[in-house]
């Protein structure tokens, strides 16, 4: 019916305006400073060279893209194989090196691919603790990662482990275990699967203490020496799901393909499974953010989250917090756009076009956020 597009594109309306706190301002892109064409399936990982490149990622062609600022023309490096300088799957987090240059996680391998601070390979350096997942690194080059935990039955488990590695010494820490909400992401044979469910996400500070942001309730913890030494509750009025919203989630999934290997891996080729047996079970109301929701970091231990909000809305809102819990501003991205990496004046973006192709973009960091 005629009216059925204008009725949901004002839920989404309303539904942007209803994530914003009376606390923090509402703050737009403006535009941007480079347009490269070169197109792509996925971006999940940005970082900063030192030599004044910028690495791209897109795991699912597993392709690296190296970008030179000035004119913004790209150039590809590395290959798919088993050898030195090559890879066989890409993580979707980069991993800063201190030297100014990044890790490529190969997760199929279980090892790490250095680029160099001008943008070249090195050989390959093997993961000493193999069910890691790789995720981010501190300023002295201390890599971090998850772990995941199963019951004695063999059940994916809500709790993961954060684990400290440093290259230098051979030394494994665990530092700390927290809610993931990762038993979501299984469903056995009749039972219902859970939509739009609470979770936590992490990063490693300037300092090298551990932020854990919590979807519900929606709050802050700053862990230092294995002790959390602070906690923020942040402003939070939740959405009701409606069921607009049930509906185009049920149809987003069935219109998607299916990625093996976690969130990084390369496309199965099928349709999503249907949910005949169990059903499906939506909250009354969205958490904050959902489950497998990077937490960005950004210079100055600023930390950025993509809030979750009515399915379908055009532009998505993150919110911007400190490591002291202030909720900064609410960044509203264009349409299709996500952020993907947040320099000291920029912010890196893929943004999805109508015939679902995504492109590298570069906007300049907004004045109420420098």
């Amino acid at each position: 019916m005629w009216w059925k597009p204008l009725f949901l594109l004002a839920v989404a309306m309303v539904g942007a305006h209803a994530l914003l706190s009376a606390q923090a301002p509402l703050v737009d892109l403006a535009t941007p400073l480079g347009l490269p064409a070169e197109e792509f399936t996925t971006i999940t990982g940005v970082v900063e060279l030192r030599g004044g490149k910028v690495l791209v990622v897109d795991a699912t062609e597993r392709r690296l893209v190296l970008f030179e600022p000035r004119g913004w023309r790209p150039s590809s490096i590395g290959r798919v194989g088993a050898g030195p300088q090559e890879f066989r799957s890409i993580g979707d987090f980069l991993l800063r090196r201190p030297d100014g240059g990044a890790y490529v996680v190969d997760f199929a391998q279980r090892r790490l691919l250095p680029v160099t601070p001008e943008g070249t390979l090195s050989d390959v350096v093997g993961s000493p603790v193999r069910q890691v997942l790789w995720r981010t690194a501190d300023g002295r080059g201390r890599l971090y990662g998850d772990v995941m935990m199963f019951s004695a039955t063999r059940r994916l488990s809500d709790s993961m482990r954060i684990t400290r590695w440093d290259p230098r010494t051979g030394v494994v820490d665990t530092l700390l275990t927290y809610d993931a909400g990762r038993s979501a992401m299984v469903t056995r044979q009749g039972e219902p699967r859970r939509v739009f469910t609470a979770s936590a996400t992490w990063n490693v500070l300037d300092d090298g203490s551990i932020a854990i942001l919590e979807a519900e309730p929606y709050r802050l913890s700053i862990w230092r020496d294995h002790r959390r030494v602070a906690t923020h509750v942040l402003p939070f009025d939740p959405l009701a799901v409606t069921e607009a919203d049930r509906t185009a989630w049920i149809a987003e999934q069935e219109g998607r393909t299916t990625r093996v290997l976690g969130r990084g891996g390369a496309p199965s080729g099928g349709p999503p499974p249907r949910w005949q047996d169990g059903g499906l079970d939506f909250p009354e109301r969205f958490p904050a953010f959902e489950v497998d929701t990077p937490l960005l970091l950004a210079p100055g231990s600023r930390l950025w989250i993509r809030r979750l909000g009515h399915v379908g809305a055009p532009r998505v809102l993150y919110d911007v917090i400190t490591r002291d819990g202030k909720l900064l501003a609410h960044v509203r991205m264009p349409p299709g756009g996500t952020v993907v990496g947040v320099g000291a004046d920029v912010i890196y973006l893929a943004v999805r076009d109508a015939d679902d192709i995504v492109r590298f973009r570069v906007f300049p960091m907004p004045s109420a956020l420098r």
